[in-house]
């Protein structure tokens, strides 16, 4: 091959080259347009929303284009009708929250054990069980939307404690005595506190036994 041969191929090539750039460039903004919607359908808002952004700067953009509508779709907002709920201890009251978001679809990623949660259309109906216990609580439920998440603080108040015993009052004799008492109680369970000093007191199940040594004084 001579030297005017291989520069005629050569010039041939470049031109080819360049050919198919400038068809590449003429398909740029539709190519990274339809990258980008697909992106979108299949949830992945955050890559479709660099594939719009990356179509502004193709050299073929047409000056009628939908890119900042398609953006705006892929900036995720979640909004809850209310931030916080609050229950009395006893448990099956059902209140309704109304999810807005601009995602196809929304879920509840996290919730205290106590909580019952029911997704409904775009909207979550949260009820708790029953708090036994003295101590009120609380929690938060994660809703996570194309990405993003918002928070529902909940809170459960604490029962008021009520406690029976039978017998009440416990008279002792002046000898060494042990009585049994029956404590009936409305929280899921109870302890032994502070006791006088001539007072032995075990807990039985749900029985309080009582020992009292003797008293020695003339006085009652």
């Amino acid at each position: 091959m001579d030297t005017r041969t291989l520069r005629f191929l050569i010039i041939g090539l470049l031109a080819m080259v360049f050919r198919l750039g400038l068809q590449a460039q003429d398909k740029c903004y539709e190519t990274q347009r339809q990258k980008g919607i697909q992106l979108y359908n299949q949830g992945d808002y955050s890559a479709a929303y660099k594939n719009f952004e990356a179509a502004k700067y193709c050299t073929d953009l047409p000056g009628n284009n939908d890119l900042d509508a398609w953006m705006s779709k892929c900036t995720i907002v979640v909004r809850l009708s209310v931030r916080d709920l609050v229950f009395d201890p006893e448990g099956g009251e059902e209140q309704c929250v109304e999810v807005s978001t601009n995602a196809k679809s929304f879920k509840v990623a996290y919730k205290p054990d106590w909580c019952l949660v029911n997704q409904h259309g775009k909207a979550l109906y949260v009820s708790c069980v029953d708090n036994t216990s003295i101590d009120a609580r609380s929690g938060r439920i994660q809703v996570v939307s194309g990405g993003k998440s918002a928070y529902l603080e909940v809170r459960q108040k604490s029962v008021e404690l009520e406690m029976k015993f039978d017998p009440d009052p416990v008279v002792f004799s002046s000898r060494n005595e042990t009585q049994r008492v029956a404590v009936t109680s409305n929280v899921g369970s109870w302890k032994i506190g502070e006791t006088p000093s001539w007072i032995v007191a075990e807990r039985k199940g749900d029985t309080l036994l009582l020992a009292c040594s003797n008293n020695t004084s003339s006085l009652t």
